[in-house]
């Protein structure tokens, strides 16, 4: 499984190349101009009394609220890589952006909210990074060059091969879906399910780093919608929780981050909502039915209660 800390690397290593290369990125021209929307903007980890938590959609030092727009501009061009100027209420930060970074990214962000946890558990100052790791606008990549772009279903497979077919997770399952309409690739991925044994190597591979044992229950998920005819991203969203002890420490945590092209309406997860949507339309229907049920009883037995005592009644003037 590819390491994040390789990923990032990587993407410093393109970031300092100085060989231009402008053929190679003909669909994008310095000055072209996006506009995102933030729909989703949280994350809550939580280690017995430590905790690192962030409402809103870190930018620079500020957190933009949900519904926040940033404008992401083209400054220029370098290596295998664009360097994009975003903008967002009165503020202007540069982002070196990987034209690879699906194939880089792709399979860490189905899991990273384990990814991150393990990290933290390990090194809880890694807990300060996470506004730097989970806040992050990928506006573009190179369509010909991005093999999960290419073939969404590989990304499913490669997912499912580190924890489905995991004989040392047995609990965990994945779904995947993918989709092509008018050119737009469309992927969500959900892993879910409990780990209830050793924990850490299935999401690092430094070979020094110890597992834990652990006893938690999650959920994961992560899409993404790319016009495949012009590399333009049109939405990416990450959410996840997970509960339970690493260690014999209490572990908490929760994520949601979104965000989409402006004016385009990016699909809704159709993983991990089944249960609770049902166990919701349960309590609709079960509440007012137990209620109902209750006072029917209750009326019932007041009826009987009466009658029996008018009989005595009757009974006792005789």
């Amino acid at each position: 499984m590819r390491h994040l800390s390789k990923i990032l690397i990587l993407i410093i290593i393109i970031q300092f190349s100085t060989s231009d290369d402008y053929n190679t990125l003909a669909e994008l021209n310095v000055g072209d101009s996006f506009i995102y929307e933030i729909t989703k903007a949280n994350h809550s980890f939580e280690f017995g009394g430590l905790k690192f938590a962030n409402d809103g959609y870190a930018f620079g030092s500020q957190n933009l609220p949900v519904s926040s727009l940033v404008n992401v501009t083209v400054d220029y061009f370098s290596g295998g890589g664009v360097m994009f100027r975003l903008n967002a209420n009165n503020t202007s930060r540069v982002a070196f952006i990987s034209t690879d970074w699906l194939d880089f990214f792709g399979l860490c962000y189905s899991y990273n909210i384990l990814y991150h946890i393990y990290e933290i558990f390990f090194n809880y100052h890694h807990g300060y990074l996470l506004d730097l790791y989970l806040y992050q606008i990928l506006p573009y990549l190179k369509p010909a060059y991005n093999s999960y772009l290419l073939s969404p279903e590989t990304l499913g497979e490669d997912i499912e091969s580190s924890f489905k077919n995991n004989y040392l997770y047995p609990d965990i399952e994945c779904s995947y879906f993918t989709s092509t309409k008018n050119g737009e690739v469309y992927f969500e991925s959900w892993i879910g399910g409990k780990i209830d044994t050793q924990f850490g190597s299935i999401v690092n591979e430094v070979d020094d780093r110890d597992n834990y044992p652990t006893d938690v229950e999650f959920g994961i998920n992560f899409h993404y919608c790319i016009d495949n005819n012009t590399g333009i991203v049109l939405g990416v969203g990450r959410r996840g929780w997970v509960e339970g002890q690493i260690d014999e420490i209490e572990v908490k945590a929760s994520m949601d981050i979104e965000y989409e092209l402006q004016g385009y309406d990016f699909p809704k997860y159709r993983y991990g909502n089944e249960d609770f949507s049902m166990f919701f339309y349960l309590l609709i229907i079960l509440i007012p039915t137990i209620s109902i049920i209750y006072l029917l009883s209750v009326t019932i037995a007041l009826v009987i209660r009466k009658s029996r005592i008018n009989k005595l009644s009757l009974i006792n003037e005789d």
